[in-house]
């Protein structure tokens, strides 16, 4: 049974295969991105999986925004029914999705889907001619399977510079794409976009 919401307000679930240390810049901006919309007052949390190993931590660990499921993760494409149940029992009215390639990003998508609900996707460079050269074969299969429609249907691409955005209409992407750079903390300043901004600012060229 999904969990019942205020609908006064928009909920906004973003999701990411994973938040340590080691996962890399995504880690750092979606964390940070995080934080300032929190600080601003926007009701979003994200989803993620907890590591796999007991040595780390999710960035975040302790934050009411984050929402972390047991460790399922099932080789070769890296699904998880933890996560696909949170998805199942929750009523976000939008939906937010980091990354490409893992089943979390899959799972995200189609949920808005079946709802009829709106979804984003930064790709966070995985659209980059260079990056989707690694490991192409099985990335093709992944395109084929699941991610063409994914990305070709998404509500909105949200991409940081103006090469991105390049990128993602090579591949064929044609909705509105917002170009906003991440996020970066100054001292105890937090600079963030709200998703009302974020809507404003699309490029739809």
């Amino acid at each position: 049974m999904m969990t019942k919401s205020n609908k006064d307000e928009v909920r906004v679930l973003q999701t990411i295969s994973g938040l340590i240390v080691h996962s890399g810049g995504p880690s750092f901006s979606t964390s940070s991105l995080m934080e300032g919309l929190r600080k601003i007052g926007a009701n979003v949390d994200l989803l993620t999986v907890r590591p796999a190993s007991p040595s780390d931590v999710n960035l975040g660990k302790g934050c009411p925004w984050l929402k972390e499921v047991a460790n399922d993760y099932c080789r070769p494409f890296f699904f998880s029914r933890n996560a696909q149940l949170f998805l199942a029992e929750q009523d976000y009215d939008l939906f937010h999705c980091n990354g490409l390639w893992m089943g979390i990003n899959h799972e995200t998508c189609s949920i808005a889907r079946r709802r009829n609900l709106p979804y984003v996707i930064s790709p966070h460079g995985m659209l980059y001619p260079s990056a989707l050269r690694v490991h192409a074969w099985k990335k093709m299969m992944l395109r084929t399977l699941w991610y063409n429609r994914d990305i070709l249907q998404a509500t909105c691409l949200h991409v940081t510079c103006r090469q991105e955005l390049e990128h993602c209409r090579n591949f064929g992407y044609r909705g509105p794409i917002a170009v906003i750079p991440n996020p970066a903390l100054f001292a105890s300043l937090t600079v963030a976009v709200t998703y009302i901004s974020c809507f404003a600012l699309v490029n739809a060229t």
